[in-house]
């Protein structure tokens, strides 16, 4: 990423844009997080009273936030979130998100170049799997000094595959 700050400007970017949950599933709400740092040597409070901050999927608009004072430096950067604002979809999605959404730095001050931020994902369908424990054989305990042996298998009820010896989360 290229940036330009001049003397007296502040130079705003933004990175690191995703959404949380990171992996939605169908009708889950999420919200859009990310980053911002100044790259200019000037706070942005100095020169505009509001900073907007506007989060689109699919290019809708869905939540407009205020940044707040971001004071130059790397070191300042500041974590952006908007609501919980969208009902995640199966299908494959855009995100954006625009920094100083209202243009109150005027472009003399800020580059747009890294004021937008596209990002792409996908919702997936996730397939759930029925897990059964079946025992073989069948036995009753009657007395104290009955030993037996008891194997069991754990079996993915969409496949029919073994699950022995795998690791499940």
């Amino acid at each position: 990423m290229h940036v330009n700050a001049l003397p007296g400007n502040a130079e705003l970017v933004l990175e690191n844009i995703q959404i949380e949950p990171p992996y939605p599933q169908k009708g889950e709400l999420i919200r859009i997080v990310g980053d911002v740092y100044n790259a200019g040597i000037v706070e942005t409070d100095s020169l505009a009273s509001i900073v907007t901050v506007a989060y689109f999927i699919d290019d809708e608009l869905l939540h407009i936030d205020e940044l707040g004072n971001v004071k130059p430096g790397i070191g300042e950067k500041i974590k952006i979130s908007s609501d919980l604002i969208w009902n995640a979809e199966i299908g494959d999605h855009v995100i954006k998100v625009v920094l100083d959404y209202h243009d109150t730095l005027k472009n003399e001050y800020d580059s747009l170049d890294n004021n937008t931020v596209e990002q792409s994902i996908t919702v997936e369908l996730l397939n759930s799997t029925k897990i059964s424990l079946s025992t073989s054989p069948f036995y009753v305990i009657q007395g104290k000094d009955t030993s037996m042996k008891i194997i069991a298998h754990l079996v993915d009820s969409n496949s029919n595959q073994l699950l022995d010896n795998k690791k499940l989360s």
